[in-house]
C-alpha cells in the first residue's frame, strides 16, 4: 500500500527508475559518477520524464548532474506524504523496489540482488520495458546495437543475472 502512493504520486510507468548502489557493495565496477550514469542512460529516457533513484548515497549533491535535465525523486521525497501511514521502516527497502518495478524503464546496478529482483518484479507485473539495463552501460537508443548490451542467461558464471525464465510462464495478459 505504501509503495502505491508513491507510484500513484508519479504514475505507473510515467517515469523511470533506478537503483544506485554506492556504498558497500563489493562490486567496485559498478561505481560511477551521476554524469556518466546519464550520459550511460539519457538515450533511453524521455525529455524531462521524471525519475526515481534508489541509492544508498549520502551526499544530496551527487545527483546534481540528472537533477539539471529531470525532476528527481528519491525516498525523502515522500515522507512527508507517508508520515500518515504506519509501517516498519525495515520495509523501506522492500518498498523501494516495488516503487522502482513501476518504472517505464529500470536502471539497476549489476551484481547486486537488489536490482536483480526488481527486474523479476518488473517481469511479474509485465512492465512495458522488461530489458535489463545496468546504469554503468551507454545505451545508443537503437535497440539493433543496445541489443548486443543483454545480459546473459543460464551460464555458470551469469548466476547473478535474473533470467527472464523466472517471470516468462506466467504472464497471462
Amino acid at each position: 500500500r505504501t509503495a502505491s502512493i508513491n507510484a500513484e504520486y508519479m504514475g505507473l510507468f510515467q517515469y523511470s527508475s533506478y537503483h544506485i548502489r554506492r556504498n558497500e557493495l563489493q562490486y567496485k565496477s559498478s561505481f560511477t559518477s551521476a554524469s556518466i550514469t546519464l550520459r550511460n542512460t539519457q538515450n533511453l529516457l524521455n525529455l524531462e520524464e521524471p525519475l526515481y533513484l534508489a541509492t544508498d548515497e549520502t551526499s544530496p549533491e551527487f545527483f546534481a548532474a540528472i537533477e539539471k535535465t529531470h525532476k528527481v525523486y528519491r525516498w525523502k521525497d515522500f515522507e512527508s506524504v507517508l508520515k500518515e501511514q504506519s509501517f516498519d521502516k525495515k520495509l523501506i527497502g522492500m518498498i523501494e523496489q516495488v516503487i522502482c518495478a513501476g518504472g517505464r524503464r529500470f536502471f539497476g546496478t549489476r551484481l547486486s540482488t537488489f536490482s536483480g529482483y526488481i527486474y523479476r518484479l518488473r517481469g511479474y507485473i509485465n512492465a512495458p520495458d522488461l530489458n535489463q539495463y545496468a546504469h554503468t552501460v551507454y545505451y545508443t537508443g537503437d535497440p539493433r546495437i543496445d541489443e548486443k548490451s543483454v545480459l546473459e542467461y543460464g551460464a555458470p558464471d551469469h548466476y547473478m543475472n535474473e533470467d527472464p525464465t523466472m517471470w516468462g510462464s506466467i504472464i497471462c495478459c
